[in-house]
This record gives structure tokens, sequence and C-alpha cells, in this order.
């Protein structure tokens, strides 16, 4: 099983390749309404404006007091757009990272809804069943998912045959914008050929990806993301985390960088990333072939 919490250290290793950052832990359990956390080790680079990462919160630090063990600092909750959240005792605490888990998090997400875009061409299959009605010929589908494209339509037979026979893409229309007076949530499906009333008809769909809401959601069953593209993400996330690095370089009232132009060029971070984003286009490629061998288009 793949986790959120895996995503985002797999995200880290790409953006980090190794290199560590600053930790401490909580000493004690912090609630949602706590405004002082104290730390289990000295405050090395723990100071007035630093940033912290607990969990997937981000915390600003106004001041502290102590720099030893058990020293503490007055945080600001709920910082950059993260939720408070209560932590427990012992928790990682990250000082002033260059990527949140927050940050990466939220990049993972974003990457997720981008898989299913008409460019990128990854879904997942979900079904919706209706009732055959003899009369009639317009059913709503009622889902929740945004509907990219119906894949498939079968419909039960009577008799201990236990058949589902597929109806040609011909003999079935989809209408995205019906009257929603008859069909709420304005889905209809229009049957041109007959099935068996009383018995269902099953309408397969192409849809995207919901978001993960915690660290320890299961990736698949929560995002509905196959478990052999689960790499995808963390690249994608790390591309677009770094896509914008180069652009503090030109904020002309802001200090230069530490390191020379001679030894981190202008469009450097860049010129990094492009493998990374090559591959990613390859693992997309190679993704999207699965799942058209393995949802062939019916007929």
């Amino acid at each position: 099983m793949t986790t959120t919490r895996d995503l985002i250290e797999l995200t880290r290793g790409w953006l980090m390749s190794g290199q560590q950052e600053r930790l401490n832990k909580l000493t004690q359990t912090v609630d949602e309404n706590a405004t002082e956390v104290q730390f289990a080790y000295p405050l090395k680079m723990v100071q007035d404006g630093a940033r912290l990462s607990v969990g997937l919160e981000e915390m600003y630090v106004w001041e502290t007091t102590g720099t030893g063990s058990g020293a503490s600092a007055v945080v600001e909750r709920g910082f950059n757009g993260s939720v408070k959240s209560q932590h427990e005792s012992g928790a990682i605490v990250r000082v002033s990272p260059h990527f949140s888990d927050f940050e990466i998090f939220r990049a993972i997400n974003d990457e997720l809804r981008d898989l299913s875009s008409p460019d990128r061409g990854l879904f997942r299959i979900k079904d919706v069943d209706f009732e055959f009605r003899a009369a009639q010929f317009g059913y709503p589908l009622q889902v929740s998912d945004q509907i990219l494209s119906v894949w498939r339509v079968r419909y039960d037979v009577p008799g201990p045959e236990e058949d589902w026979p597929i109806i040609p893409k011909r003999f079935w229309r989809l209408d995205q914008s019906a009257d929603t007076t008859d069909f709420p949530g304005g889905l209809q499906l229009v049957l041109k050929v007959p099935a068996f009333p009383g018995k269902k008809v099953r309408v397969s769909y192409k849809t995207g990806f919901d978001p993960l809401t915690g660290l320890d959601d299961d990736v698949e069953a929560v995002s509905g993301l196959h478990p052999e593209a689960h790499d995808i993400p963390a690249m994608g996330a790390a591309v677009r985390l770094m896509a914008g690095r180069d652009l503090k370089r030109t904020f002309m009232e802001a200090q230069p960088e530490p390191r020379r132009s001679e030894e981190v060029r202008e469009g450097s971070v860049s010129q990094a990333m492009r493998p990374l984003l090559a591959f990613r286009e390859e693992r997309i490629y190679a993704e999207v072939m699965r799942l058209m061998s393995r949802f062939p288009e019916a007929l």
C-alpha cells in the first residue's frame, strides 16, 4: 500500500537528492488552539521568523524562549494556507525546510488533478447502474464525478447465463447538458436499442482522480490512481515545486543569492529539471498505454 506520506517522501527524494534538512521534535502534544510549542533538542535555526513544518501544518515563529533542550517558541498556527491540527508528542519538526510537507502535499494533489486532462490521458473506470424500463429511452446518470467519457454500456439478461452483452456505441448517446428538471445533475444516457425490463444496465465511464486528504491515506483507495502509476505524482510535484525557483533571482528589492551567479547560472534550475520532466512524460505515456491495453475502446 502506498500512502500520502510515501508520496511526500518520494517527492522530497527527487527534490533534495539526499541533502539533509534541520529537524527537531515536539516534547508534548500540541492541540489545534495552542500557540506555543516545546522542542526536544536545542533550537538550531529555530529563531524569530523561521518557518516550521509539522505534519501537514506550517507554523511561523514569532519568538523563542531558551535555546537548549526543552526550549519553546510562540508560533502562528495554520501558516501559508495550511490547516491547524493536533500533533502528538515526538512528532518530527522540519525547521525552515526548502519544501514543507504541506507544499509537497498540495503539489501532489495538483498533479493528480492534471493527470486526467486530455494531454495527459490517464483515467480510472467507475460504474453506475440503472434499471431498464420498456417505455423509456433516456435515463439520468446519478454520479458525483466528472465523466470524461463513457467507456462501455452493458445490460443484464434473465436466466442462468450470467451474460452482460455490450451495447455498441452507435446504439447509445450521452448528453452532458440535459434538462435538469428531468435529469438531475444534467447527465442523460439515451438507449437506442432495448434491454430487458427490470434488469440492470451498467454504464462504465472514465473519470479523474480524487484529491488526497491526509498523510495516512491509501493512495489507490482514496484517489483511484492505479498502483503502477504511483511514482508519477511525486515526479510531477517535484517539477511543479521547482518551476519557480529561478524567479526569485530577478527580484530587484532582494539581496543576491548566497551562491555566486558563476556557480549557479540563470536558468540552471530549469536545466537541471529537464531529465526529470522527460522521465515523467515517459512514465505518463507508459501508463496511458497500460490503461489502453486494460480498457480497449469498445466498438
